[in-house]
């Protein structure tokens, strides 16, 4: 299973129902980010100088370190500065060494106005940190765009244009936090184009976050989807601390995960709760949950399904299986297994009693990490179908003839949860002659962003192609598991509007296929969030895909 973090960031395109992953992405729409192991939680450390308290600085970086988090950011103003080279140094060295509690976790930094504020002290921020000034860094799957405002007043059009390079220089289909001290948008707002063009540039370029520091008092919004964080003092005098108005000593808790951002200020010091999970606790929890389970498909004639389970620590884990079985016989009905080393496989006998969909699920329980915390799951079981095929001449040219596709039209499509599709009623048929295989779809009614396609997997080669009345047609083909790349030539597609739907036929080059007798396929119609398809989950992997089967003269 491949895990999609999904932010807010609006895709430029529409780039076909498939992400870049092994799995697929929600039909029509690009997914922003695929990071490797799920959510990223990152600490952001606030202003230190103007009047460091080091006492108050050290409870912040015990605070952080408890918590364990993937990556600690820093906004600036970690040393007094404004002074001759040799005492900065020195100062650089004191504050280099009260960070080292946060170095196993890595440090990334952007230079506040103590830090840089002429040639000389730029030198010294680069030689004594070996951070950038300025430019886009690449960090556990996330574009950090260090964006320098240490020496500026207030927002001009050059600032602006300055951060719309560097955004230009991050991934589009990627996540994009900008790192920056002075939050001088903030400032401009009596400048009402000014700021309009700086919170455009966000929206234009997919910026996700914008974290800043500077005015020793937490500031955070939403603007169209872009959280705008400004954090307060991390170890600075205060002398009576105003919560109400953020001035406090804290740090910022950034967390990019699935569904959008969270994020939270945190008193240095407070006590947090048994059930935040540490750094290990979070990856333990992503890949038990996402990675554990390697379930073969059903068929709808019956048999044995293999469930593959994978072990994640080196203590045994006892793993307890509950099978719902919906309008399916499966046994056995529960299961215990001992996960101890190397993967172990629980296989399942499963046949159709009263009806197809929804599709059995298996409940599973484990305990986790040095805590033992507790997580329970629940995996639908993937289904792989005959896709009923005939030999026969067929014309690909958006209208269903009398007799091109005399085999059995595949009608009863499975939704994106393994229940009945929503989508309207659909007719899939396939058709194999001389040179081409041909799908056409016949589509009842008129959806927004409706498409409808077909995946081929054919030896370590999967290739797909889409298109509707007005999505245009596409092809991608993805070799080995690597990334997916366009497909350009070897099919043909067309569609014709009717009054009450709309049809698609597709060809697709025989010599593209191998040999169709040992392809795997499946074939879907989706809209927005909406998706039916023949063989569920709708996947890259052949091994989820149905077999063509060819009858030699059709029905």
């Amino acid at each position: 299973m491949a895990f999609a973090i999904l932010t807010n960031r609006k895709p430029a395109s529409k780039a076909g129902p498939f992400s870049e992953g092994g799995t697929m992405a929600p039909p029509g729409i690009l997914l922003a980010v695929m990071l490797a192991l799920g959510p990223v939680r990152l600490a952001v450390l606030g202003d230190r100088t103007g009047g460091a308290d080091d006492e108050q600085w050290a409870r912040t970086i015990r605070s952080i370190a408890m918590m364990e988090p993937d990556l600690v950011v820093s906004v600036g103003d970690l040393i007094e500065g404004y002074c001759d080279s040799s005492s900065a140094a020195a100062q650089w060295q004191a504050v280099m060494e009260s960070l080292e509690p946060l170095r196993p976790f890595g440090i990334l930094a952007t230079p506040g106005n103590h830090d840089v504020w002429d040639g000389a002290s730029e030198g010294l921020w680069t030689g004594s940190t070996g951070w950038p000034v300025e430019g886009v860094v690449r960090r556990l799957g996330i574009d950090f765009v260090i964006w320098d405002t240490s020496r500026e007043g207030r927002l001009t059009p050059e600032l602006i244009s300055r951060l719309d390079s560097l955004l230009a220089m991050t991934d589009e289909a990627g996540c994009a936090v900008v790192v920056t001290h002075k939050p001088l948008w903030s400032m401009a707002e009596a400048d009402s184009a000014l700021a309009g063009r700086f919170y455009g540039l966000l929206l234009r370029r997919g910026a996700d976050a914008v974290l800043s520091g500077h005015v020793h008092a937490a500031a955070c919004q939403r603007r169209d989807g872009v959280l705008l964080a400004t954090v307060g003092p991390s170890g600075v005098r205060i002398g009576e601390p105003f919560r109400e108005a953020g001035i406090f000593t804290q740090f910022g808790w950034l967390t990019l995960g699935e569904g959008g951002h969270g994020f939270a200020l945190i008193e240095s010091g407070a006590v947090h709760p048994e059930s935040l999970n540490t750094s290990l606790e979070q990856r333990l929890h992503y890949l038990y949950r996402n990675r554990m389970l390697e379930a073969g498909p059903l068929s709808p004639a019956g048999g044995g399904v293999s469930v593959v389970l994978h072990p994640f620590e080196e203590r045994p884990r006892r793993v307890t299986v509950d099978v719902r079985e919906e309008g399916w016989r499966v046994t056995p009905e529960g299961a215990e297994v001992e996960l101890e080393g190397s993967p172990d496989t629980l296989t399942l006998q499963a046949e159709v009693r009263e009806r197809l969909l929804p599709l059995p699920s298996l409940r599973v329980g484990l305990s986790y990490g040095p805590r033992d915390k507790e997580l329970e799951l629940t995996e639908t079981l993937p289904l792989a179908r005959p896709v009923p095929g005939a030999l026969c001449l067929a014309a690909a040219d958006g209208n269903i003839a009398e007799g091109e596709y005399p085999a059995e039209a595949m009608e009863v499509f499975v939704g994106r949860d393994g229940g009945p599709s929503d989508m309207p009623p659909t007719e899939a048929m396939v058709a194999v002659g001389p040179d081409s295989l041909r799908v056409a779809f016949d589509c009842s009614e008129h959806l927004e962003d409706d498409e409808a396609g077909l995946v081929i997997a054919s030896g370590d080669r999967s290739m797909l192609v889409f298109a509707g009345p007005e999505v245009e047609a596409s092809g991608y083909v993805r070799t080995g598991g690597g990334p997916r790349s366009s497909w350009d030539g070897g099919w043909s597609v067309a569609v014709t509007a009717r009054e009450d739907g709309w049809v698609m036929e597709a060809a697709v080059a025989l010599e593209e296929l191998g040999d169709p007798d040992s392809v795997g396929m499946n074939v879907f119609r989706s809209a927005g969030w909406r998706l039916g398809c023949w063989s569920w989950p709708l996947t890259w992997e052949g091994r989820l895909m149905g077999p063509l089967e060819l009858e030699p003269s059709g029905r």
